[in-house]
């Protein structure tokens, strides 16, 4: 996001990861979308398809509406 002096804002934020875990980054075009329960019950239900999550999780905003744009990225933490 672009401040009003033109200097792009940053959220940074740390997190331990530890193997085994799964990392889920998306825009708010899925996440006002799709509940943060649903998009668990997703990836989890995708069995280790990443991929296939993402898709589905894109294609539910996008049946909700999805007037933004729509990002998902599933890291698994090996």
């Amino acid at each position: 996001m672009l401040s009003s002096s033109g200097k792009t804002d940053v959220d940074v934020q740390e997190i331990d990861l530890q193997r085994g875990d799964l990392l889920i980054l998306c825009s708010d075009g899925l996440s006002d979308l799709v509940q943060e329960q649903e998009l668990m019950e997703m990836v989890l239900g995708a069995s280790g398809d990443l991929n296939r999550a993402c898709r589905d999780l894109t294609q539910l905003a996008n049946q909700r509406g999805g007037k933004d744009n729509i990002t998902a990225l599933i890291i698994h933490i090996k």
